[in-house]
């Protein structure tokens, strides 16, 4: 495996109960169908319509995050240990504490919400309000053909 072959990939099927035109907005790095990485997540605001975010989905899925807190803090902080450490039996145990304590999207979606749409609209009001403090490190796309300002290798 070549690691700088590495990119982000939907995977939509993980949201097949979300609307379709959000279910490719969460990626996880991988090559080809493979997925290497469970410890990086890119959510990809191009790859989704904005207008099929719902208030009301975005207002029941903070409730079920609050419960989610309030209930299985300790669980969900063990489940962020087993990512990080990325290993196939830490990533089974994390699946496993997430189907039993019923912190899945799919759990959230059946309690008429899902994460997806949250998980969204905080990355997109993450992004924009730290634009501000970040004037100086954002830079002006380069244009067709150009490769960060100098002619694209051929």
């Amino acid at each position: 495996m070549n690691p700088s072959r590495q990119e982000f990939r939907s995977i939509p099927k993980a949201f097949s109960k979300s609307d379709v035109a959000l279910q490719n907005a969460i990626k996880v790095q991988g090559i080809g169908t493979a997925t290497t990485s469970w410890d990086k997540l890119l959510i990809d605001l191009r790859d989704m319509d904005p207008l099929k975010l719902d208030s009301t989905i975005i207002i029941r899925d903070c409730d079920f995050l609050k419960n989610a807190i309030i209930k299985e803090h300790e669980s969900i902080v063990k489940v962020i240990q087993l990512l990080q450490q990325g290993k196939p039996n830490d990533l089974k145990k994390a699946f496993k504490i997430v189907r039993e304590k019923r912190l899945r999207e799919d759990d959230a979606i059946d309690a008429d919400g899902g994460m997806i749409q949250l998980a969204i609209a905080v990355a997109a009001l993450l992004l924009a309000g730290c634009l501000d403090d970040c004037d100086d490190e954002i830079e002006t796309p380069p244009e067709e053909g150009e490769c960060a300002g100098h002619p694209c290798p051929k």
